[in-house]
Order: C-alpha cells, then structure tokens, then sequence
C-alpha cells in the first residue's frame, strides 16, 4: 500500500482536520508534488479559507452592530402625526 494509499484510507475512517489536511498533502503529492511542496501548498489553501471567512465574520459583525443601532434608532423615534390613506387600494402602489 503506497503513503498516498494510507493516507486517504486514515481520512476515510477519521473526519478530524488533522486527517484531512494529510489526505490534501496526498493528493498533491500523487500529482508529482514532494512533500515539502505539498506541505506548503496545501498550508497555504488552509491559511487562505481561513483569513477569507475570519474577514467574511468580521464583516458581518460589524453589519450586525450597524443593524442593531439602526434598530435601536427605530424604536425610539416617535411619530410625527397620524397618517391616513385617503385612495382606494387599487391607488396603493
């Protein structure tokens, strides 16, 4: 059995990150990569998923504060006066 052979058989039977990282490492090695290479390679695709969903989380943390002084904003406001559609609902566009 080859090192690519085990390496996709332990990622089969464990589904840790450990795991998959070594199923990438052989994956691009079994594409002629050594594994120095494919180490860096496949670190590199990991550190790249992470910054752009650490970024994409940050981004929407500071949607949610934006919202959430919106909404603040919202209940607080008042009225100004009654308001009253004086059309059928056939004018409601």
């Amino acid at each position: 059995m080859t090192k690519q052979a085990k390496y996709i058989n332990a990622m089969l039977e464990d589904k840790s990150a450990k795991a998959k990282f070594a199923y990438e490492i052989a994956k691009r090695e079994a594409k002629g990569l050594n594994k120095l290479e494919a180490t860096y390679q496949a670190g590199y695709q990991a550190y790249c998923a992470f910054n752009y969903y650490a970024k994409e989380c940050q981004y929407l943390d500071k949607q949610n504060e934006h919202l959430k002084e919106l909404i603040d904003k919202l209940e607080q406001a008042k009225p100004k006066g009654s308001y009253r559609w004086h059309g059928g609902s056939s004018q409601a566009r």
